[in-house]
């Protein structure tokens, strides 16, 4: 007694009521105590629940109001034959709610704390057919990805997108490494794209594009590929953010002072693509482009509002999957002056005139957005690059 006495009073010490929870025992009669957790509700999950072996019993540490509504739970769903306990494999509690299948209501559904897992009220013949109708409902919503390439070209330079495929395909007899890696040459610039432009617009374009990035007449902005779910929309923003102090007018001494606010204006380019899946492939999809830019001063001066430009797209388009589609006229416009001068003698006051030339000009771009849609399987494929590069040399060659 002299050895187990010290632990007994340090129980004692320890055992006491926490605030005014308790332990509570709780009996089940048809649901097994072990799926209990994986269906009490989130109200109980932070709650200490402890199983007691070889029983189908549990007891758990809460308030007086959480035992009340616990035992109101457990009355609901501890039932035998009427009540289903069902596991769902795709959709969640909350979307089967909203989208009834014909043999339930509302009322015949319970929660759980797990989203994936429901009971479901009702007669062998009501479940049996709830069941039936759950096979339907029950399926994975269709992802899709979105192959993206964002190119901004230059005033004066134009494409043609009327390519025909056919003219495009050459036959040789017999292929060798230097015609290969000549091919390879010809489209330097696009082998490190995710965007497979050379199958999307075949081989004469690509060359055009490629010579045009070579030339800085063309420009990539983006080349991404973007996943959603079906009916879920997804947002590329590739932007700048200027902050600018806010300033006002003194009332006493007419002079500017700040007012301790900073502000911050977004410009670059935003797309917003919300596309879902519908029969045989199709895909169909709501784009929303927009265009900003500072002008001129905006990035020096932080004591006024800079000024902006925004140009916006909308439009709603169908294609089938893996069908390309393109849109354009985001077109922008920057004038700017380049003043040329002789030294010292273009600083002489006046006569400084007659030494120096003024060059106004106006850059003129235009961004076009080329969007590949793909309807993703669970399982795809990967391709290295080298067999890309095969097969696209094998297709075109």
């Amino acid at each position: 007694m002299e050895e187990i006495g010290p632990i007994q009073e340090f129980i004692v010490e320890i055992d006491t009521p926490i605030g005014n929870q308790r332990f509570y025992r709780f009996d089940l009669n048809y649901i097994n105590v072990k799926d209990l957790k994986s269906i009490i509700p989130v109200t109980f999950k932070y709650d200490l629940l402890i199983t007691i072996p070889n029983t189908n019993s549990f007891v758990m540490l809460l308030s007086p109001e959480k035992k009340k509504l616990l035992e109101q739970y457990l009355k609901l769903i501890d039932k035998s034959g009427d009540v289903a306990y069902v596991k769902l494999k795709y959709i969640k509690a909350e979307n089967l709610k909203k989208n009834l299948p014909p043999s339930i209501s509302q009322d015949d559904i319970i929660e759980t704390g797990d989203p994936s897992i429901v009971f479901v009220k009702g007669s062998p013949q009501k479940l049996d057919n709830f069941y039936k109708e759950l096979a339907v409902l029950d399926q994975p919503v269709p992802q899709v990805r979105y192959d993206l390439l964002v190119i901004q070209f230059q005033e004066g330079e134009t494409i043609n997108w009327n390519q025909n495929l056919t003219d495009n395909v050459f036959t040789v007899s017999k292929i060798t490494d230097h015609e290969e890696g000549a091919f390879l040459g010809s489209i330097g610039k696009l082998i490190s794209l995710n965007f497979d432009v050379v199958s999307n617009f075949g081989y004469q374009f690509a060359l055009q594009l490629n010579y045009d990035l070579t030339e800085d007449r063309a420009k990539i902005l983006a080349d991404t590929s973007l996943n959603g779910l079906s009916g879920e929309e997804i947002k590329f923003q590739n932007t700048t953010t200027v902050r600018f102090r806010e300033y006002e007018t003194d009332p006493n001494t007419g002079n500017l002072r700040q007012t301790g606010v900073v502000r911050e204006i977004v410009s670059g380019l935003i797309i917003n693509v919300k596309g879902w899946v519908s029969g045989h492939g199709m895909i169909t999809m709501d784009v929303e482009a927009t265009v900003s830019r500072l002008g001129t001063g905006a990035s020096t001066d932080t004591t006024r509002e800079p000024t902006t430009f925004e140009k916006v797209l909308k439009t709603h388009v169908r294609t089938p999957s893996g069908t390309p589609i393109a849109i354009g006229g985001l077109i922008t416009e920057e004038n700017g002056t380049t003043i040329s001068k002789i030294p010292i003698l273009a600083d002489i006051p006046l006569l400084g005139y007659l030494f120096q030339t003024k060059k106004e000009t106006l850059d003129r771009s235009e961004f076009v957005i080329y969007i590949v849609p793909h309807v993703e399987y669970l399982e795809r494929e990967e391709v290295s690059l080298n067999n890309r590069m095969e097969r696209l040399y094998n297709k075109f060659f």
